[in-house]
């Protein structure tokens, strides 16, 4: 909790920014919401927004949504803070790992009674456990985003291997080693080795490959094991053999895969517009790369994690009705999820929408299929991103060619004093 502590203490240093216009005023008929979004910070993805609340409001007369605008980075520190001064949005645009510290302060309401079963029943189960907390529904998906493995076809048939993501991760490795061999300037796997929270969290799709856990079943943490140990070893095998570029964030993954000059990179379904436009060859673009599941563990199950958006209501709404209304209509209405996925390749949640022929595509498939076991939350633990930094920073130690074995004890040991177990 004392990440938390320290964002809260913070609020006393931070402009009250989130607002969109000052004061919070209801409109004439007390029916505005305020809604905070990471998607109205950029051009395209704020005029997509924009047009799905305009189409929300005209068919709720007498409704006005008010946009805030955050920054995807500053989105769970902005809310803790205005939470902390009762000031925080009606509608959130979260992730889950954002979720959760908020939530532990109660500033999430609970939508436990507020959706149907049969409404959960037509989401995939790990997208929707991923928005529960104590117990309590405190988000539910805006849109999945399994995270999958695309690899570039070119250099596959340049290596002598098949055009498919192998089976098994020996197979998996192998191909990245064979891919590497072609080259200087060729990379077999495009990790992610920067030096930040988000490395670690994509680092548990291998760990979980290779039968390492993060938790056991009571909730204890169990970093430490011979299986996360073999994990770290393949990071810095690649690390340290050149099969991946050290210091690799985002964005330069993504430009190296569009360049050809990486065989394999993990990423989600943005990646098809990504490709269209970073090649500059638009649909073209899709033939040159397969998409399909990680390789299955030894206990023949795949494992990754997600990325899914995610929508919560305020602890604090004075028109809670009217901001789970605007949940709804962006996440259940057929038009709308169209739209959002036409403009933004935002795969919608629930698998009644799912059925309409414009999602029956291999690409769409591929990460339908994977939203049935990836985990956007592998602990609800409102420590976790805290956690994720010590993980980072003995990924960074590890691909330095430091001891895998005592970075492991290191990190439990860490993470076991965060967690004060």
């Amino acid at each position: 909790m004392k990440h938390i502590l320290m964002l809260l203490m913070a609020a006393a240093l931070v402009i009250s920014a989130v607002s969109a216009g000052g004061e919070d005023e209801e409109s004439a008929d007390g029916r505005t919401i305020r809604m905070s979004s990471w998607l109205a910070t950029e051009g395209a993805s704020r005029d997509t927004l924009l047009e799905m609340i305009s189409r929300f409001q005209d068919e709720n007369p007498g409704v006005e949504v008010e946009l805030i605008n955050i920054p995807y980075a500053q989105t769970q520190q902005q809310i803790l803070v205005t939470a902390t001064a009762g000031r925080s949005p009606d509608v959130m645009q979260l992730v889950p790992m954002f979720a959760a510290p908020i939530a532990a302060m109660g500033a999430l309401k609970d939508l436990s009674e507020d959706f149907s079963s049969a409404e959960i029943s037509d989401i995939p189960a790990a997208a929707y456990q991923a928005g529960i907390y104590d117990g309590r529904l405190v988000t539910v998906p805006w849109q999945i985003a399994p995270i999958v493995v695309l690899a570039d076809r070119e250099l596959l048939r340049r290596a002598g291997l098949p055009e498919a993501i192998p089976e098994s991760w020996d197979g998996f490795k192998d191909a990245a080693a064979r891919i590497s061999a072609l080259g200087d300037d060729i990379y077999g796997l495009g990790a992610r080795t920067a030096a930040a929270g988000n490395t670690a969290f994509w680092f548990f799709p291998a760990m979980w490959g290779h039968g390492g856990r993060f938790l056991d079943d009571s909730g204890n943490i169990v970093f430490n094991s011979p299986e996360t140990v073999e994990a770290l070893n393949w990071y810095q095998e690649i690390a340290l053999s050149g099969q991946t570029p050290m210091g690799m964030a985002i964005p330069e993954s993504r430009v190296l895969f569009a360049q050809g000059k990486v065989g394999f990179v993990f990423e989600g379904p943005w990646m098809r517009g990504i490709m269209r436009s970073m090649t500059e060859s638009g649909r073209d673009a899709d033939g040159s790369y397969v998409v399909g599941p990680f390789p299955r563990a030894a206990d023949g199950n795949r494992y990754t994690i997600a990325n899914n958006h995610v929508l919560g209501v305020g602890g604090q709404s004075k028109q809670p009705d009217t901001a789970v209304a605007l949940i709804r209509f962006f996440t259940q209405n057929a038009d709308i999820a169209k739209f959002y996925y036409e403009n933004m390749a935002a795969i919608p949640v629930y698998r009644s929408i799912l059925a309409d022929p414009v999602f029956n595509d291999e690409f769409v498939k591929t990460f339908v299929d994977a939203a049935d076991y990836a985990d956007a939350l592998p602990s609800e633990n409102p420590s976790f991103a805290q956690a994720l930094e010590f993980m980072s920073a003995g990924l960074q130690a590890a691909m330095l060619g430091e001891d895998t074995a005592e970075i492991a004890e290191e990190i439990e040991t860490s993470i076991k004093t965060l967690y004060k177990q």
